[in-house]
């Protein structure tokens, strides 16, 4: 199945659905495997179904809920993944109260043995892996969806549950090693051959993997965190320079870089790094192998590259540098490699909807079936792109307004009325890198422009489908009428039209999910790259140039 995707031809993974849809049932086990195949196909609205008729509550949430915690957030879908995460958070916090409860109880019943089991139960929930990612994963989707400012971000990050996580790097490398993995990766039932089992070394590499993917992403959010710190100015000397008085925060912020440098280049070392990395030759997985980790994602594409660049570049600027022309080529140059290789709504798709609203789609040439097969849309890196986006997008703020009040871009010669300001090196190149970064994402969001008709496309597909269908069986069947001779060979034919119209009809419901979940997935992505790009305009203008 995994070899067949890996060619472009998701043919085997559709028959996969189908079959599973059809004998689902009340069977849990079938329901799970359905929702990690959904996931994988970033079809999160018929996931979240799943989540719910499962009735997935209390303990299970730190068993079951790592499946679609991986996705929610990584398709797209932030509504969804804001409802699953006040949910867990509920349980991992409610959990800590009534453990300190059960212990009281205990101790007034007497019963002296069950309180060493909770206390033990309770700091494991409280290190827990799936608990820790979704805190990261809650601040993350909040800086990314709804802060599109300096000042916004400022305020973002001096709230005070922000402190939830030892953000500090000797802290989180105490935190991080003491996480628990609560994961239940067999309740998938597993019928392969031995040599084709998960092993545990598997389970071990990707848990590993997991932790410095977090140890990752709260780098990066902390060094977000120093950098705004250097346009704070000490309420004691509220006229000064902030170079005066900035030193110590400039050296913390190199720091933390090189931490998020050091950490990134140590995961990509990882066996499990290097287990995903070897599956990109030969994908094909164990039912129960845990879900692929971002981190590969993201490393394999040198994104970590991208924002490193950029934070050195600001960190060049604070030291007195007069030029960062050579990181910043550094930087975009990860961004244009990045954005080249993404795979968004194939020509073939658009096409189909095109002619399909015509009305005049030749179901017979231009198979429904055959441009689904050969689908995929790489939600997942369009999103962690965009995410990374916006943290470069503003550490270039942090950029600006520190020029902007340091005096280093305050250079100028008088001006005419109307006639732009003369900007300096810094600002000139500044400027250049973020017209440069925007065409970027113009370029890759134009891959992923909403389709606000993927329900009627789907909708009109199936309908034509159904229609055509009594012409009878495909061609490639390889069976004639002339080849049907008895009455038992007719009454074969008829029994196998039933069931292969039935197979139609499952597999374009099939695609329906498909779509209308691309299609709830792509407003929020694009109201979010909207935004970013609103920023970018915001400080090129702030730092005089022209948008």
């Amino acid at each position: 199945m995994a070899n067949t995707a890996k060619k472009g031809d998701y043919s085997q993974l559709y028959k996969a659905i189908v079959l599973l849809e059809e004998a689902r049932g009340f069977s849990v086990p079938i329901k799970m495997f359905l929702m990690k195949l959904y996931c994988y196909m970033g079809a999160m609205d018929t996931c979240t179904d799943l989540y719910e008729a499962l009735a997935i509550k209390h303990i299970q949430v730190e068993s079951l809920g790592f499946l679609p915690m991986r996705y929610i957030q990584a398709v797209g879908s932030f509504g969804y993944a804001g409802q699953f995460y006040r949910t867990a958070l509920r349980f991992y916090y409610s959990c800590s109260k009534e453990t300190t409860e059960y212990v009281i109880q205990a101790y007034k019943n007497g019963t002296f043995h069950k309180i060493t089991e909770m206390i033990d139960f309770a700091e494991r929930i409280s290190y827990s892996l799936n608990f820790a990612y979704i805190i990261v994963d809650t601040h993350m989707m909040e800086f990314c969806t709804t802060i599109h400012s300096v000042e916004k971000a400022k305020e973002f990050f001096s709230k005070e549950w922000f402190s939830g996580l030892p953000y500090s790097a000797s802290k989180l490398e105490a935190y991080c090693d003491k996480l628990t993995d609560g994961r239940n990766l067999t309740v998938f039932e597993d019928w392969s051959p031995p040599h084709r089992k998960m092993k545990p070394e598997e389970v071990k590499a990707s848990f590993e993997l997991e932790c410095h993917w977090l140890r990752i992403r709260v780098n990066i959010l902390q060094c977000l965190k120093q950098a705004l710190g250097l346009l704070e100015v000490p309420p004691a000397a509220p006229q000064a320079s902030p170079q005066e008085h900035t030193s110590e925060a400039v050296s913390a912020l190199e720091s933390r870089v090189r931490e998020l440098s050091q950490t990134a280049r140590l995961t990509r070392g990882l066996r499990g790094y290097e287990l995903l990395k070897q599956r990109e030759k030969n994908p094909l997985l164990p039912i129960q192998s845990p879900p692929p980790s971002l981190a590969y994602m993201l490393l394999e594409n040198n994104l970590d590259e991208l924002v490193v660049q950029v934070l050195c570049a600001l960190v060049q600027i604070a030291h007195g540098e007069q030029s960062v022309n050579d990181t910043l080529q550094q930087a975009i140059k990860v961004a244009k490699s990045v954005q080249a290789t993404m795979r968004g709504v194939p020509d073939t798709l658009r096409t189909a909807f095109e002619r399909v609203s015509q009305g005049d789609m030749d179901i017979q040439t231009e198979h429904p079936y055959k441009i689904m097969t050969r689908t995929h849309i790489d939600l997942e890196k369009y999103v962690l792109f965009m995410q990374v986006i916006g943290c470069v997008a503003m550490t270039c703020g942090v950029c600006a307004e520190y020029l902007a009040v340091s005096g280093d871009g305050k250079k100028k010669k008088k001006k005419k009325k109307g006639q732009s300001k003369e900007m300096s090196v810094l600002e000139n190149e500044l400027v250049e890198f973020l017209k440069e970064l925007q065409q970027v994402v113009v370029e890759a969001s134009r891959q992923f422009k909403p389709l606000p008709e993927f329900g009627k496309l789907s909708k009109n597909l199936s309908e034509l489908y159904m229609k055509n269908s009594d012409a009878g069986p495909d061609k490639q069947d390889g069976v004639s009428d002339k080849q049907i001779s008895t009455e038992s060979d007719k009454d074969q034919r008829k029994a196998a039209e039933s069931v292969t119209d039935a197979n139609k009809t499952a597999f374009m419901s099939v695609c329906r999910s498909v779509l209308e979940s691309y299609s709830d997935s792509f407003q929020p992505v694009h109201d979010m790259v909207v935004a970013k790009t609103e920023f970018i305009n915001s400080i090129i203008s702030r730092l005089g140039g022209v948008v």
